[in-house]
């Protein structure tokens, strides 16, 4: 399907889907243990981030991932409790790790997405191919429309739930 025709998200036609690949299916419940799985051969392909699989590769373990027609969630905020204790160091902190310099630092150890598009000019070639914020991979993935996952959210987390319970 084109993917700008995925909205609003067809659940009769992927819950069917789902139906037809669930004797197939593994489920974890964290990073870590999908990357077990990767790395033990208990599962040949797996859903989790790139930095993960990055990792995996970086470790010698005989795996890859592409960006083709992979899931780019274009959420770039940092988070923090309302009335801190310390609210003037916790916004220092924000507005240091919100540098173009620090997500950089960051996108190179971690290979995450700076959440600063000032910092992809501050990475190299081969960085950013491993990145999936640089843009010849956006042009390769689904962009989440936010608004309109939103909007279908409660359904969605109604369906799943119960597919995976039953």
């Amino acid at each position: 399907m084109a993917k700008d025709k995925i909205y609003p998200l067809d659940f009769d036609r992927a819950f069917a889907k789902l139906n037809t690949l669930r004797n197939d299916l593994v489920f974890y419940d964290t990073y870590a243990q999908g990357q077990q799985y990767m790395a033990q051969g208990s599962t040949a392909m797996i859903l989790t981030s790139s930095s993960r699989m990055q990792q995996l590769k970086d470790d010698g373990q005989p795996v890859d991932y592409t960006f083709q027609d992979g899931i780019l969630y274009p959420w770039s905020s940092f988070t923090m409790p309302r009335n801190p204790p310390h609210a003037d160091a916790a916004n220092a902190l924000l507005d240091l790790m919100s540098t173009p310099e620090q997500q950089a630092a960051i996108a190179k150890k971690l290979r995450l997405g700076p959440t600063v598009s000032a910092a992809l000019g501050l990475l190299s070639p081969a960085e950013l191919a491993m990145i999936p914020s640089a843009p010849a991979n956006v042009v390769k993935q689904l962009t989440i429309d936010v608004a309109s996952c939103a909007a279908q959210d409660e359904e969605y987390v109604k369906r799943f739930t119960a597919w995976v319970g039953t």
